[in-house]
């Protein structure tokens, strides 16, 4: 296996072993991390993480019971939102995610 294989297995084990559990947590603070750190990964590794299966936890969470959690979850999609110049996949790979989940950020204005 290349090195970038054996990253790319390692982060998925610890989203799974780690994230996908953390998501849901009883602690505000816990659920409010996890999609901060999420955010900060699409950010760093779009490659990786610039995908339904990571951007859906970003758009259930804008369905948080809690006001921070749903607001870290639209600070974590500004910045996909604002691409820098010539990231043409960025905005394309943001389609679905926006085309599920539009409803919910214009219902948020009214929270």
């Amino acid at each position: 296996q290349s090195k970038h294989e054996r990253l790319h297995d390692r982060i998925s084990s610890v989203f799974q072993g780690a994230f996908t559990h953390r998501f849901r947590d009883v602690d505000v603070t816990v659920r409010k991390a996890c999609i901060e750190s999420l955010g900060s990964w699409v950010a760093m590794y779009p490659t990786h993480f610039l995908d339904d299966s990571f951007l859906k936890y970003i758009g259930w969470a804008m369905n948080d019971p809690d006001q921070h959690v749903r607001r870290s979850a639209l600070a974590a999609l500004k910045p996909l939102y604002a691409p820098k110049k010539g990231s043409s996949m960025q905005i394309q790979a943001m389609d679905l995610f926006t085309q599920r989940f539009a409803p919910r950020v214009l219902k948020m204005t009214s929270d």
